[in-house]
């Protein structure tokens, strides 16, 4: 689950093999872990590495976060899918890496997609979803 994290800093033409990354562990997490316990620890991984990668676009990005609010909604216990859904709402307001020092201190949060939503209005319907 590091490599999202390695693609980052290698760069930006890295971003298919961090997406990948993140569709097998999901695809990981679907089939092959079924106690509760266990898909709390590997969905609240999955959404840790995925707040330190910085290298997906927007939309590659609130997909991402969608799944894992979604899979987080469809864990047993309540507390558990209190745990995942506020954990996925933080991914919206992430600030964006400031120009070349990949740290991850921007100069605000994202706030708009390139269809000009903003980013309370991909989050709620998302949050929404997963309740």
């Amino acid at each position: 689950m590091f490599t999202p994290r390695i693609s980052f800093e290698r760069g930006p033409e890295f971003a298919d093999l961090a997406d990948d990354v993140y569709v097998r562990a999901f695809s990981v997490y679907e089939h092959s872990i079924s106690e509760s316990r266990a898909q709390l620890a590997a969905i609240t991984i999955i959404i840790v590495t995925l707040q330190t990668s910085r290298v997906f676009e927007v939309v590659v990005c609130d997909t991402l976060i969608m799944k894992a609010a979604l899979h987080g909604a469809k864990l047993l216990k309540k507390p558990h899918q209190a745990i995942i859904v506020h954990a996925t709402s933080h991914l919206w307001w992430q600030e964006p890496p400031a120009e070349g020092d990949g740290d991850g201190d921007g100069d605000g949060a994202r706030t708009d997609d390139e269809n000009g939503k903003s980013t309370k209005e991909r989050e709620l319907p998302c949050m929404v979803r997963s309740c």
